[in-house]
């Protein structure tokens, strides 16, 4: 009797076991790079701006990836579930679109808010800068969840890596030249971000069309606590950092 059933059985469990540990290497080698890249641009951002200017910069970075997250409504986790279960990608493209038009809508009228009130004091192109770099956040943060969803995670390192890349570039031009503006740096800080978007993008990724009403609870079902969570937690770590800098200062 033929023992091959068997053997091609466990060269196709092989296989999978193969890809997961690719995507895992994969996964790291991009975190890494990304955080390495990022620590360079962190000191090149240091020797630029005025601590003011970097309180400002702080702020605007809190404000970009707090705002960007809650306008999502944490569309992403719905995106990335549905793509990686295999959904038409017609329903994941109108839900992509749609997210990005509603929470684009949500961040300009907050910057017009802020800009109108004079709630916070900043110059008026940081304040349009850093409502572009939101924007262009939760753009690239639904067109990735697509590419985690396909598990296509060495594309996703690349554009993360090239992204920090970019802005860390930015930086030390903008340090040769003695430019430390600091909505300057918020720009180079969109356009990074706009960078990601691009090479995340795909010609079936985003879809201006309505999604269904179906479509509509079932995301935020999903997505709505993970959300919470995680501006919950980006504000939590972004106080205890302060805390401790009030503490040691």
């Amino acid at each position: 009797m033929s023992e091959h059933p068997p053997h091609e059985d466990r060269d196709g469990a092989a296989a999978p076991r193969s890809r997961l540990t690719i995507d895992v290497l994969t996964s790291v080698l991009g975190l890494v790079g990304t955080r390495a890249i990022g620590f360079v641009g962190g000191v090149f951002l240091a020797r630029l701006l005025a601590p003011s200017d970097r309180g400002v910069f702080a702020l605007a970075a809190l404000a970009s990836l707090g705002v960007g997250t809650a306008a999502t409504g944490g569309a992403e986790y719905w995106v990335a579930r549905e793509t990686a279960r295999g959904i038409a990608q017609s329903r994941v493209a109108r839900m992509t679109g749609r997210r990005v038009v509603v929470a684009s809508l949500a961040i300009l009228a907050s910057a017009l808010l802020v800009a109108a009130t004079n709630a916070v004091r900043v110059d008026h192109r940081a304040l349009a800068a850093a409502a572009a770099w939101a924007i262009a956040n939760v753009v690239s943060m639904l067109l990735l969840a697509q590419l985690g969803g396909r598990r296509e995670l060495r594309r996703v390192a690349i554009a993360q890596i090239l992204s920090s890349l970019a802005f860390a570039t930015a930086l030390l031009g903008l340090l040769i030249l003695g430019r430390s503006d600091v909505w300057m740096v918020l720009s180079a800080a969109s356009m990074s971000a706009v960078l990601l978007g691009m090479i995340s993008y795909r010609p079936y990724s985003l879809s201006i069309a309505r999604p269904e009403v179906m479509d509509l609870g079932n995301a935020r079902a999903i997505g709505t606590p993970a959300m919470l969570g995680e501006v919950a937690g980006l504000f939590a770590g972004r106080a205890s950092l302060l805390l401790i800098a009030a503490l040691l200062s």
